[in-house]
């Protein structure tokens, strides 16, 4: 009691008198003060100088000057603490203010030991590492000792001040350009750059992390998550041509993998000025990437190269072991016709990455696609599901419409193609609908009939049917892509034919067999809509010719010859006829990507695709790997 009420005990213990303990606490203050006085006011001026804080940019003092702001504003703020009448009302939190500053020195000094940071060379002989964290806990117990209260106060301003440091920091990078840019090596470093501690712990977890999964580049479908490297052209001054593509790529982060974009520009950093203008317009995508919400990293490949080698050479050194690109991300090239040579090195590419067992995704995207800032008030994303290739047809959609731009607002609807005319259509759509509640994916689901077309061949170069001597289906060389018919219900030999009973409507025949009754909007079997109504669809394309082509019965393999044009752009014809029938409110399309090697020539597979996607504003082509990326198991 003695010890709290009376705060000069010592004076009453000093000899000879109670005046030398007066005397030296009289000192003690005003060299303190003093100390103060010419200390505080360099240090609120070195936090401005160094941009720690950026709210105290108004008292950087200008070269050669003393800290005259500084002064005042240090003036000011030990003026309201002594006016508010005892100082032992601001003790605590000061006393905290210190207590916290000495343990975050040694908490650094034991972070700096643990990453082995080079930089971090103590002159003390007997330093270790586990003293400074000891000194860091013993700091911390203390405060928590002395006042509870304040203490908590005290931790909670101090987060807040790091939070508000760091988004400040964020927007200076990209306002004022990156710290390693050539401009930026100079003024720009030493000001902004003054070594975080932060980024030394993060490099050693990453690097334990990293070492830890070598050998692992192939994850289970468990762990499987998208690692994009989004390929977009851009001109001269870095403004990409298809900004949509990196709203698309922003809209996959619920993947939580990584986001690369790369933008090649053929010529020679050995060129004078060349790196100069490379970050520049490294900067400017950046900001791009910013716009859109796209996190990740920006790169400009300057290079003689042809574009598909630069692409599979990026393809093949980007990343680091496991944290390496496993999708590539391409813009459709629209004006293919007047830029063969770039549409051969297209194909090329999409060979390439496919030959590296990597996903190509193609997406012919237009200013209507939904970016950053958008409300959608009822969103849908179609999937028309021709192909099973590790289930990335449906992942991507998936993931989509977990983006907080989709979540609330959008629906899911999966058209399952069905390409053998001897398929079960109520069987597939069971096999469909049990397939996405195992892999936990919500939609909703309908059949399309388009069997006496070249689909499956234009998708798998695989054709239905069996030798007739030796009763052995046909060799498939790509074993791992088969239509949804084959790769869902197994035992398509056995299924019951199709009843030839059924009246369709002139369009209902040749692409839909009853859309199911949970699809909203859909038309359903004998209805108005059903007909041959195309109100609201477009100008939609479908010749009396290829009605009763297809009304035939199977012939032979089941693709019925198709006369007065070449028969895959007919199919691409009546699939996008389905589409744009379906689809035409629909936000954003999703479908397999032809392959390659089922067309004759480059001009073919990008007319295919050009036919397939005409007046569809959103088209995204998905050619997967070989690699599930699905699975039931949870």
């Amino acid at each position: 009691k003695t010890l709290m009420e009376n705060k000069l005990i010592l004076a009453c213990l000093a000899w000879p008198s109670r005046f030398v303990i007066k005397a030296g606490i009289i000192t003690a203050s005003i060299g303190a003060a003093m100390q103060c006085l010419a200390g505080a006011p360099q240090l609120l001026a070195a936090i401005a100088v160094d941009d720690a804080i950026p709210m105290l940019r108004f008292v950087r003092p200008s070269e050669r000057d003393d800290p005259k702001t500084a002064i005042f504003v240090t003036y000011i703020i030990a003026s309201m603490a002594t006016l508010v009448g005892n100082l032992d009302h601001i003790t605590p939190i000061i006393t905290m203010f210190f207590l916290l500053m000495y343990g975050g020195i040694n908490l650094c000094c034991f972070l700096l030991g643990w990453v082995n940071a080079p930089g971090f060379r103590p002159t003390f002989r007997f330093y270790h590492k586990n003293v400074s964290l000891f000194g860091s806990i013993v700091c911390l117990l203390l405060a928590f000792t002395i006042s509870w209260f304040m203490a908590v106060i005290s931790i909670g301003l101090f987060i807040i001040n790091y939070i508000y440091i760091r988004k400040m920091r964020q927007r200076m990078d990209l306002a004022l350009g990156e710290l390693d840019s050539y401009e930026g090596m100079g003024s720009m470093n030493r000001v902004n750059n003054w070594g975080d501690v932060g980024d030394s712990l993060r490099y050693k977890i990453t690097m334990m992390v990293l070492m830890s999964v070598q050998g692992t580049e192939n994850f289970h479908a468990k762990n499987w998550r998208p690692q994009l490297l989004t390929i977009i052209d851009t001109d001269d001054t870095g403004i990409p041509y298809n900004t949509e593509l990196l709203a698309l790529a922003a809209q996959l982060k619920k993947g939580r993998g990584l986001n690369m974009v790369l933008s090649i520009k053929r010529g020679s950093l050995m060129k004078p000025g060349a790196y100069d203008a490379m970050m520049a317009t490294r900067q400017v995508l950046k900001r791009y990437m910013y716009r859109e919400g796209l996190q990740g990293f920006a790169s400009i490949a300057v290079t003689h190269q042809d574009f598909s080698d630069a692409v599979i050479a990026a393809v093949t050194h980007a990343g680091i072991g496991p944290i390496s690109p496993n999708i590539v991300m391409m813009p459709f090239l629209k004006d293919w016709k007047s830029r063969k040579s770039r549409a051969e090195q297209v194909i090329k590419t999409i060979q390439g990455i496919t030959i590296m067992k990597r996903a190509v995704v193609l997406f012919k995207g237009s200013a209507s696609y939904p970016r950053k800032g958008d409300k959608i008030e009822s969103g849908l994303i179609d999937i028309y599901w021709v192909v099973e290739e590790g289930g990335l047809c449906l992942l991507i959609p998936y993931l989509l419409s977990q983006h907080r731009l989709w979540r609330k607002h959008v629906t899911l609807r999966i058209f399952a193609v069905a390409t053998d005319p001897n398929e079960d259509l109520d069987r597939l759509e069971t096999a469909v609908i049990d397939y996405c509640e195992s892999v936990r994916i919500e939609a909703i689901v309908n059949v399309i009939d388009m069997a006496r077309s070249t689909i499956a061949t234009d998708m798998t170069n695989w054709h239905h049917g069996s030798d007739a001597s030796t009763g052995t289906g046909v060799e498939n060389p790509y074993q791992h892509r088969m239509t949804i018919s084959k790769a869902l219900t197994h035992d398509l030999e056995g299924a019951t034919p199709r009843a030839s009973s059924h009246k369709h409507s002139n369009f209902e025949s040749p692409v839909s067999r009853s859309a199911s009754p949970r699809l909203p909007g859909s038309p359903k079997k004998g209805s108005p809509e059903s007909k041959t109504n195309f109100s609201g669809a477009g100008d939609l394309e479908i010749s009396g010719s290829m009605v009763e082509n297809l009304q035939r019965p199977a012939m032979g393999h089941g693709v019925v010859e198709m006369t007065g044009e070449d028969a895959q752009i007919q199919t691409a014809k009546i699939f996008n006829n389905v589409i744009r029938f379906y689809s035409h409110s629909s936000n954003l399309v999703v479908t397999n990507m032809p392959l390659i090697e089922s067309m004759s020539s480059t001009q073919a597979f990008f007319a295919y695709i050009d036919r397939l996607s005409m007046c569809v504003d959103n088209i995204m082509l998905v050619r997967g790997s070989e690699y599930d990326v699905v699975t039931t198991v949870g």
